[in-house]
């Protein structure tokens, strides 16, 4: 089962005007549409288009805006990684659908915020850093320890589901590199993502979701 946060604001003594988090898919897109999935499915929110600003949440030097030049800078870094690494260590076993691993460009953990949705606008306006404040802890709730420094984070706000119905929810991106900064240079890698992986299906039992296509 996913966890469930409950917001934790004064609203909470009234149960028709409760806010909660809560998650259950995790999202696996291969390396080869990981330009494409962010671009389409996180940037422009599918066809919807309702001006995302992603946000770098890790490494924390670079926390701020993911502005398009740090796009696409990470997105060369993971070029660069798979130019220089064999195939068989960027793979993640035993993920695709096929059998076999898979070379894991982007994880994507959705969390949804639920409650009336009046309500829950009303609070994204009035007390934004709650609201994103509540996805973080839900998030660090579900990987405690799985999150680093070498690890790259990046957070966006979405208003509507793929269908256009209304509803507020977080997209969580861990990208599939490992950077080290140390002594003024990078040192690059790949990321090993089975513990968090594992951590999501097996301890929380959530549905893994395997992206097919660009």
């Amino acid at each position: 089962m996913a966890k469930k946060c409950k917001w934790k604001g004064r609203a909470r003594k009234n149960p028709s005007r409760t806010i909660r988090v809560e998650s259950g898919t995790v999202y696996v897109v291969p390396f080869p549409f990981a330009r494409s999935y962010f671009g389409f499915e996180i940037e422009d929110e599918g066809f919807h288009r309702s001006d995302c600003h992603p946000v770098v949440l890790l490494p924390r030097h670079e926390a701020g805006q993911a502005t398009r030049e740090w796009v696409e800078t990470i997105f060369a870094t993971m070029d660069e990684v798979r130019r220089i690494h064999p195939r068989e260590a960027l793979e993640t076993p035993g993920l695709s659908p096929l059998g076999g691993g898979v070379d894991v460009g982007l994880l994507d953990i959705p969390v949804t915020v639920r409650g009336p949705l009046e309500f829950v606008t009303a609070n994204l306006k009035q007390r934004p850093m709650e609201i994103f404040e509540a996805n973080l802890v839900h998030v660090d709730a579900l990987l405690a320890g799985k999150f680093h420094d070498q690890m790259t984070l990046v957070n966006v706000l979405h208003v509507v589901r793929p269908d256009g119905t209304p509803e507020i929810h977080y997209h969580n991106l861990v990208f599939g590199v490992r950077r080290e900064f140390r002594e003024g240079r990078t040192i690059i890698g790949p990321l090993d993502l089975k513990p968090m992986l594992d951590s999501l299906t097996t301890q929380f039992r959530f549905r893994l979701g395997v992206v097919t296509h660009g």
